[in-house]
């Protein structure tokens, strides 16, 4: 019975191990892609601080750069916890304890006690093991639920173009795009575009599918949308979308 429960608590801190990394992988990604883009708005506006342009540049590398750390030492650490030798139990968890110390932020899911060797439990100790073994199931059973059922801010990249016509858009008219639910008619995010454009949103996504739709609005009055997209967290953190081009909306 012992050992089937400590298995069905090692399978909720590797759930949640994964739901870590992955988050924090996701979110450092969308990070360096935001700073991306506010280096390539200063460079294209050429009024941008050089210094700041170099910050820009810096912090996106070292966000992705976090983000792969992160999210291959939480899988390592999951694994190698998971297939050592009973006999190296002791020995191995106080050199993954040492090791990844540092990223215990990510990996706060993963197994942090001592892991029981080839003699077992002290007996005066067992009684305490087996309620910290039983709470962690019902509490995995919770989280684990957590990792799948719940949802969370997403960013959304999205890419298209507006058929602006005449000398004005060739000179630079910039449009606001707004992102619009389907169910609710509620707008969003807005951001200032030109005619080709490619930006990212934040959108708050949880299980359940949800539809929305994306509104440009130009400098003359008028108004384009694009097809319904669908948009839920079950799938990934982020999504990228190609609107292609958006159609003109005559009231």
């Amino acid at each position: 019975m012992q050992a089937k429960n400590w298995i069905g608590a090692d399978k909720f801190y590797h759930c949640m191990a994964m739901c870590e990394a992955a988050s924090l992988g996701e979110k450092a990604a969308a990070i360096a892609g935001i700073a991306g883009e506010v280096r390539e708005l200063n460079q294209h506006y050429r009024h941008g601080d050089p210094k700041e342009e170099c910050d820009a540049d810096r912090a996106a590398n070292a966000a992705g750069l976090r983000a792969g750390r992160a999210g291959q030492a939480c899988a390592a650490a999951v694994e190698y916890a998971r297939v050592i030798p009973k006999g190296l139990c002791d020995r191995v968890h106080a050199e993954w304890i040492s090791r990844w110390k540092p990223l215990r932020g990510c990996c706060k899911f993963v197994r942090q006690e001592p892991c029981r060797g080839a003699q077992g439990m002290p007996e005066e100790n067992r009684g305490v093991q087996q309620m910290k073994t039983v709470l962690a199931i019902l509490l995995g059973a919770l989280m684990a639920t957590r990792c799948t059922s719940f949802g969370g801010d997403m960013i959304v990249r999205v890419s298209g173009s507006v058929p602006i016509s005449g000398s004005a858009g060739k000179s630079g008219e910039q449009c606001e795009l707004g992102m619009v639910s389907a169910e609710t008619g509620e707008q969003s995010s807005t951001r200032n575009i030109p005619a080709d454009f490619s930006t990212t949103m934040l959108v708050v996504a949880g299980p359940q599918p949800k539809h929305y739709y994306f509104v440009a609005e130009c400098g003359d009055g008028r108004k384009f949308r694009s097809d319904t997209v669908t948009v839920s967290s079950r799938s990934s953190y982020s999504r990228n979308f190609n609107l292609g081009t958006l159609v003109e909306n005559v009231p």
